[in-house]
């Protein structure tokens, strides 16, 4: 389940606007300190980074 949630989170975080915040909240997390968390254990990224990553890749295609 908490593979699903963060596979989700990521997925949103590449396709929208949304805040970190929002989108922990929408994929189920009880608060976004806990999402970045467990999204760091998981990803080895805090989820601020990863949208900044995404945002570079997608200037590079």
């Amino acid at each position: 389940m908490m593979k699903y949630r963060i596979t989700k989170s990521c997925d949103m975080l590449r396709e929208t606007n949304r805040t970190v915040c929002n989108i922990a909240i929408t994929c189920g997390f009880q608060s976004p300190s806990y999402f970045s968390y467990i999204f760091r254990s998981e990803t080895e990224y805090l989820p601020k980074i990863t949208v900044s990553k995404l945002q570079y890749l997608d200037t590079l295609i």
